[in-house]
């Protein structure tokens, strides 16, 4: 069972995206942000690196999400900051850029897609008839009113 201190930068893990290989690794301090997901315990990932792209951050938090909760609904899209900073929120949706000066500890919160439901064809039985407006060769055209269900 994966605990909820494990971090994105396991390089053993091959599904995590790993970041690009940085002569300056070594000196870098290690920083650690905390993850809310919905309907589990929060995450706590290790940020290796200065040269992390947001769009890295958005794809190993995903790949974690997507570990831990395999039936869950909704691709994670966003993330924001947990205090609401707009100008950090904003940022974060650039997926080119390099990770905002993030401090230890802070809370980002996921964002998920909502799943779309398929909308099923529209049949003749869907209207109500009110006229035959023309004919033709191959088919009629008629106008209709559209007859919702009642549930």
């Amino acid at each position: 069972m994966i605990s909820q201190h494990d971090t994105l930068a396991n390089p053993k893990d091959s599904s995590i995206p790993q970041p690009a290989s940085s002569t300056s690794r070594k000196s870098a301090t290690m920083r650690t942000v905390r993850v809310a997901v919905p309907e589990h315990e929060p995450l706590e990932i290790s940020l290796p690196g200065e040269q992390l792209t947001c769009q890295w951050l958005l794809d190993a938090v995903s790949a974690r999400c997507i570990s831990l909760m395999p039936d869950a609904t909704g691709k994670v899209v966003a993330l924001r900051t947990g205090n609401c900073n707009e100008t950090m929120d904003f940022y974060l949706t650039l997926g080119e850029r390099v990770l905002p000066p993030l401090s230890n500890n802070d809370t980002l919160i996921v964002y998920r897609a909502e799943p779309e439901e398929r909308q099923r064809e529209k049949r003749k039985e869907d209207f109500e008839i009110i006229k035959m407006i023309g004919k033709g060769g191959f088919s009629n055209v008629y106008e209709g009113k559209r007859v919702f269900a009642s549930f």
